[in-house]
């Protein structure tokens, strides 16, 4: 006993001292801190970890998060071992809640009319409106809902504003629903967040008159596979995801009186496939893993494999992040996988390049299938002149990425000029006068194929076209900063800040705080995000998009005080 105690002691007294990776001392109320251990420690798995005062939301031996939900001073207790397992230590970190409940929201709602007149032309026949009224309103009317939840400034957002919602496509397939628009920089898309969770821009998600989710799609969408959706999704008016997905969960489980009903109904086993298929397909949109880790494993759907497929990599990705395991091997074979499907499908160079970041010796060989791919996009039918020449830009974008991360320069300065000739394509078949979808297509190539100049005059002329949207000078910051001209950033970024309001207004804020650690202007960036944090609302546990941008302040805030140290 006196020996083990001894051994015990010597490893406690070579213990480091620095056992976690920083974390906020100082904390909003209602907010989820992520703590971390050390380089070459890991967080036992056997013993307790409480959160003080606040809840455990999760645990793995690479993270621990707490929500704090009660004001004042709280005592977490966290037991860190290192990777030899040579020694483990239960750690007492205090952090103190802030009482503080809501901001001052003024300055980030002056804005929002700026641009409303423009908004208005790009989305004809929808409206703004609060959940609660849009309840009211549906019901009333005993129309379906159809929500599209966007912004300013999303690519993809802005090519559906373009070349889909003014369509004649769109207009017959949409014209007996009740079109409502979701503004997501606007703060009262936190409240749209709670009635159809999203992730992605654009999201389109369909509601009944009860406003029962009924389906949705993410990403962009073109005029065929829009009416093709619209006209699936009205069969389904009468049947909301909660119902499908009631009967869906009940047959896994196999409930007799699920079978009993489906007897009744007539609902054969190719019937019951079909609605798993439906189930899966929203669920994967909506990212529930609960639900998924029921569907996925037993059937095989090919349809939704790009999706599955997909989505398993994400799984891979944040295995890797929590366990800090290499999973390498596993992602290679599920791109590889995905390349075969995509190659006459959607995103194969984006699928590629996310091979080759992985590894580059894996996606060396598919380069021999980029002209097969490009064939494949000129070729295919049932596409407008825009939409495909906006498909045809994104092949090329993501494929000069690709020659840019093997090293090919003469590829890659090549394919940066199809990429922006494409987009000048798409540009000429828009209504607006300067395009938005097809110019920020043309400022991205420019941009990853280091052209800057031509990069800045093209989004001058955006600037001037739309005097009134923190979109594009914001963006003009961006590029001066990747051109290394931090200095000249400042003023388009206070330009953009005169503009701005809710969540572009913080990513506003995170792009100044960058721009000033470039500069070595630590303080100054330390000064931006305190004053960023103190504008967010966590009004409710339950708030998943405020919980996210306060993760990216942290971030930031973690770079300031590193420097700030140093």
């Amino acid at each position: 006993m006196f020996a083990l105690l001894m051994v015990f002691q010597l490893w406690a007294a070579e213990e480091p001292q620095n056992l976690l990776h920083s974390y906020p001392s100082e904390v909003l109320r209602n907010e989820i801190v992520d703590f971390s251990p050390a380089v070459g420690h890991h967080f036992s798995p056997d013993a307790p970890e409480k959160c003080g005062s606040g809840n455990l939301v999760n645990r793995s031996p690479r993270s621990i998060r707490c929500q704090f939900t009660q004001s004042g001073l709280t005592e977490a207790t966290l037991n860190v071992c290192d990777d030899k397992q040579t020694f483990c230590k239960a750690l007492q970190v205090k952090v103190d809640v802030s009482a503080k409940m809501t901001a001052d929201i003024n300055g980030l709602i002056k804005n929002e009319s700026l641009n409303r007149d423009l908004k208005r032309t790009l989305v004809p026949g929808f409206v703004e409106i609060a959940p609660a009224d849009a309840t009211k309103e549906a019901l009333t009317r005993g129309q379906p809902v159809f929500v599209m939840i966007s912004t300013d400034w999303c690519p993809a957002c802005n090519e559906a504003k373009e070349y889909l919602l003014s369509s004649q496509a769109f207009q017959k397939a949409a014209q007996n629903w009740f079109k409502v628009y979701v503004d997501g920089d606007s703060l009262g898309a936190s409240d749209w967040d709670h009635i159809v969770p999203y992730r992605y821009y654009p999201s389109f998600v369909l509601l009944n008159s009860k406003m029962q989710e009924v389906a949705r799609f993410t990403g962009e969408i073109r005029q065929s596979d829009f009416e093709a959706w619209a006209k699936e999704t009205n069969i389904w008016i009468t049947d909301p995801i909660e119902k499908l997905k009631e009967r869906v969960v009940a047959r896994k489980k196999g409930s007799w009186k699920q079978k009993i009903k489906d007897l009744w109904n007539g609902v054969n086993a190719a019937e019951a496939l079909t609605q798993e298929e439906r189930l899966l397909d929203w669920a994967l949109a909506r990212n529930e893993k609960d639900l998924l880790k029921v569907l996925l494993p037993t059937n095989q759907f090919p349809k939704l494999e790009a999706q599955i497929l997909t989505y398993e990599v994400a799984e891979l990705e944040a295995k890797e992040k929590e366990e800090g395991k290499d999973l390498k091997a596993q992602k290679i074979q599920i791109y590889e996988k995905l390349l075969q499907h995509n190659l006459k499908g959607e995103h194969w160079g984006e699928t590629l390049q996310n091979l080759c970041a992985v590894d580059l010796e894996a996606c060396k060989p598919h380069l021999a299938k980029v002209q097969e791919r490009l064939d494949y996009v000129r070729n295919q039918g049932g596409l407008t002149e825009a939409e495909k020449a906006s498909q045809l830009g994104d092949e090329y974008y993501y494929i000069t990425e690709v020659y840019q991360t093997v090293g090919d320069k003469k590829a890659e300065a090549d394919f940066a000029v199809k990429c922006v000739e494409h987009y000048e394509s798409m540009k000429r078949k828009s209504f607006l006068k300067i395009s938005r979808a097809g110019q920020q297509g043309m400022v991205a190539c420019l941009e990853l194929s280091g052209q800057f100049q031509k990069e800045e005059a093209l989004l001058e002329s955006l600037i001037k076209a739309y005097p009134n949207e923190a979109t594009f000078p914001w963006r003009m910051a961006r590029a001066l900063r990747k051109d290394k001209k931090p200095e000249q950033a400042l003023p388009w970024i206070a330009k953009a800040e005169s503009l701005a309001y809710g969540y572009n207004w913080f990513s506003i804020q995170i792009l100044k705080a960058d721009v000033y650690l470039d500069l070595k202007r630590a303080q100054d960036a330390k000064k931006v995000v305190g004053e960023a944090l103190s504008q967010v609302r966590l009004e409710s546990p339950s708030d998943t998009r405020n919980q996210s941008l306060v993760a990216r302040l942290r971030t930031i805030q973690d770079k300031t005080e590193n420097v700030v140290q140093k």
